[in-house]
């Protein structure tokens, strides 16, 4: 570069640095996505500089569009819209009456009547649901926070979190827990415990939390919320759980924590917790246990004798565990409880504030008031169920996710993915057929299915309120899908399925958020919003 002037050796240095910037994260996206992948997100990029901002918007619509046709049924297109309080009050009756029709038709969308929902409920019992309606009810007026005011709602709060402790094969008077109002609240009490920890003891002021790829997306939000850095390793495409020797690569002077999940939520796959636990213990690091999805069915299993390895507080490493009551502990939604080892640990949840004029405040989680009614409903429902209770349920259960494995195990194209261990039954495919084609055909019989991704699949998640029409038709049904998908594939080229497959398939996470964002929009808007 001898006698250039000042200028263009500048000018070619930031050439050289652009460029080496561009090849760089073009190999990272190689080496991290694949060659084809990456060659479709640049393809991509050109094609929204093509379309402009207003032909992307345009897009944008169409899937709107499309998200309001799928969310506003034309039941409810048909109904009053209230967009202010009313002038006069209407009498009970009135509203009841209104709510009645409206329940009624939610009702046959799960219990079979004219779709069948994997997961989402999870008993739906009448007997059950009107123990814990009326339990509701006598507390309804009750708020935790303030015990002196309602002292036998803080009884059962304690008690539910003891028995939850139990059956987890802990001492309640050892191990600890918070009731909270769902996984993902669970999961942050974990998340923000280990951040305070790491930092009180540590004196770790950039932490990281190791999770595997399957984790819940709830752990990604936590460490968001909580300024921590997220570091994703890749599951076992084979197994669909995580290595810890990847793990092991990970793990530096800020990790605050490792994750494993018991079961993960697309495949039913559970983790190697043990393995974990020596991880953990070696580098004196937290090891979260997700068992949100396991719920109560997981520790029912053990003591009916699947063969479920230990994942619970019997695992030395193991420092906390989160557990969704209203999932397989049949509670109604929302209770959820995180566990730790030991009380220090779930002080570090806690929160109190001083400075404030309201004066000294203290919370366990991050809702200030709670609901009463939902801890007596939650108490009611665990002293009615019991462990006898459990395993009735559990064996149900179970014998409808037999009959599914073995149904799959007979379609040629699909398979079940890795090893399940408990309700929930994720299937693949074994060459062409595209398995959100058949999600969708079997939406056409009736069946609500989960579609999930890396890799392409489709998973039944089978519950109490399930169990016996997937038993009975389940398979039946997807073997008819999957004729119906090989005999007619232009019938699905832009059936719901094949758009999930195609938003998934999109290189570009800006352009999905954008995606999910008109959806939550959508989901939260007016009925006459309708573009």
């Amino acid at each position: 570069m001898g006698g250039s002037q000042p200028r263009q050796v500048a000018k070619t240095m930031i050439l050289l640095l652009l460029f080496g910037y561009a090849t760089g994260r073009f190999g990272r996206s190689v080496f991290r996505h694949g060659l084809k992948r990456t060659l479709y997100y640049f393809a991509f990029l050109l094609w929204k500089q093509y379309k402009g901002s207003s032909g992307y918007q345009q897009e944008m619509t169409n899937v709107r569009k499309a998200f309001q046709h799928s969310l506003y049924p034309e039941a409810v297109q048909n109904t009053t819209i209230n967009k202010t309080l009313p002038t006069k009050s209407q009498s009970a009756q009135e509203i009841l009456s209104q709510l009645k029709k409206w329940s009624l038709y939610e009702e046959e969308l799960w219990n079979g009547k004219k779709r069948m929902s994997s997961g989402a409920v999870y008993h739906g019992g009448k007997e059950l649901s009107k123990l814990q309606n009326e339990a509701y009810a006598l507390f309804s007026i009750a708020n935790p926070l303030h015990p002196d005011v309602f002292p036998f709602t803080r009884k059962l709060e304690s008690e539910i979190i003891a028995m939850t402790i139990s059956y987890f094969n802990g001492n309640p008077y050892k191990q600890r827990a918070v009731l909270t109002t769902g996984g993902t609240e669970s999961i942050c009490m974990a998340v923000r415990a280990y951040k305070n920890w790491a930092l009180k003891t540590k004196s770790v002021y950039h932490p990281e939390l190791i999770v595997a790829q399957s984790a819940h997306s709830a752990f990604m939000k936590a460490c968001e919320m909580f300024d921590i850095e997220c570091i994703v390793v890749d599951i076992n495409p084979q197994t669909f759980t995580v290595d810890p020797s990847e793990m092991r690569k990970h793990i530096t002077s800020n990790t605050i924590a490792i994750v494993g999940s018991a079961p993960q939520y697309a495949q039913g796959c559970m983790d190697p917790i043990m393995e974990l636990s020596k991880l953990a213990l070696e580098y004196q690091i937290g090891l979260h246990v997700d068992c949100c999805l396991g719920s109560f069915l997981m520790p029912t299993l053990q003591r009916m004798g699947y063969e479920i390895p230990p994942f619970d507080f019997r695992v030395p490493g193991v420092t906390s565990i989160s557990a969704d009551t209203h999932k397989f502990g049949y509670t109604q939604k929302g209770t959820s409880l995180c566990m730790f080892r030991d009380n220090e640990l779930r002080r570090h949840a806690y929160f109190s504030y001083t400075e404030s004029s309201i004066g000294i405040y203290c919370t366990p989680t991050i809702q200030g008031s709670r609901s009463g009614g939902l801890i007596a409903s939650a108490w009611s429902c665990l002293m009615n169920m019991g462990e006898e209770g459990y395993q009735r349920e559990a064996k149900l259960i179970m014998e409808a996710v037999r009959t599914i494995k073995q149904g799959v195990d007979e379609i040629d194209g699909l398979e079940v993915a890795g090893n399940p261990v408990m309700a929930v039954v994720g299937i693949i495919s074994t060459g062409k057929l595209n398995v959100y084609h058949v999600s969708s055909a079997m939406s056409k019989r009736g069946w609500t299915l989960n579609n999930c991704k890396d890799p392409p699949c489709m998973h039944i998640c089978v519950t109490r309120a399930n169990c016996i029409r997937a038993k009975e038709t389940f398979v039946k049904d997807l073997k008819e899908s999957v004729l119906d998908v090989e005999q007619h594939p232009k019938e699905f080229e832009k059936c719901d399925g094949a758009l999930y497959g195609v938003m998934v398939a999109l290189p570009d996470t800006a352009a999905q958020d954008d995606i999910m964002y008109e959806y939550l929009d959508v989901m939260l808007g007016l009925i006459d919003e309708q573009d």
